[in-house]
């Protein structure tokens, strides 16, 4: 836990939340990010191999925002100097790649930093998310705009928060926070499972980020079914019930349905901005 304390001498949880909200890409330039391996997902402009361009290891060796942009196929081994532009290349021709990197930047801080914006169904995915880790620590539904998760326990009690606007991901927010690190753990397993890895059931073959791939004629449902898919490789089958059973009640509750995945712009106005006073002719 030395290290916990550490990296909180250097940066908060909360400055690091401000610096997450910040990342971008743009033509050119790459804000810096900690840890994780980012993969393009698609195919090889070069060779057609999927889902194997990836960080050369020199780019991954640090984290100076003007270094480190280079990737390279694990398929022919065209190696590109700035992914950023391979991407807007390919996007010119009709063609997608999608970044896709997972962050734990330090032990109570994890993170999807890329894509940065337009997830699909981003709402859905984080309140499956945060209904796995109520059925697995015991948690409730904290009620803050962001949405999030408190443990309530005089001695390992710990309150932790999910990004706000685009983003998914959670950190810590305040109480014991060595405590909180197995829900971290556990949080980063599922979404590398999610995001990064490829899953399969029987005659049921997903891809890479199969999610962010969905089309606009998916549903919720298609999104679910990836969701428990990943909960069911990182956990087993009777626990993705449990978090099943776990998001039905939190459904059917109007208290938690509203902050579970936290509040939109639209929600936090017709709960906390009172309505100007009824005037009658």
């Amino acid at each position: 836990m030395q290290k916990i304390k550490e990296a909180q001498e250097k940066k908060t949880p909360a400055q690091l939340r401000k610096e997450t909200m910040s990342l971008s890409i743009k033509e050119g330039s790459m804000a810096s990010v900690a840890g994780g391996l980012l993969r393009l997902l698609g195919n090889c402009p070069n060779c057609n191999a999927e889902d194997e361009i990836t960080k050369t290891p020199d780019s991954r060796k640090t984290n100076d925002p003007l270094y480190g942009l280079s990737v390279r196929c694990g398929g022919c081994g065209r190696v590109w100097e700035d992914w950023i532009k391979l991407i807007l290349s390919e996007r010119t021709e009709g063609k997608e790649l999608i970044p896709v990197q997972v962050i734990r930047p330090i032990p109570t801080h994890v993170y999807l930093a890329f894509p940065y914006d337009n997830i699909p169904y981003r709402k859905a995915i984080i309140s499956v998310l945060n209904s796995a880790l109520m059925a697995k620590f015991g948690l409730e539904v904290a009620f803050c705009c962001e949405g999030g998760l408190i443990k309530y326990s005089p001695r390992h009690g710990y309150e932790i928060r999910n990004f706000d606007e685009d983003k998914i991901g959670l950190w810590f927010e305040e109480g014991i926070e060595e405590a909180s690190v197995p829900v971290f753990d556990f949080y980063e397993k599922i979404m590398r499972q999610l995001f990064e890895e490829p899953m399969q059931f029987k005659d049921l073959k997903l891809r890479r980020g199969e999610i962010l791939r969905m089309g606009k004629e998916a549903t919720e449902t298609d999104a679910s079914i990836y969701l428990f898919c990943a909960i069911t490789k990182t956990a087993g089958k009777k626990f993705a019930e449990k978090v099943l059973l776990t998001k039905q009640k939190n459904d059917r509750n109007p208290f938690t349905a509203s902050h579970i995945s936290g509040l939109t712009q639209e929600d936090i106005k017709r709960f906390f901005i009172p309505r100007p006073p009824y005037h009658s002719d």
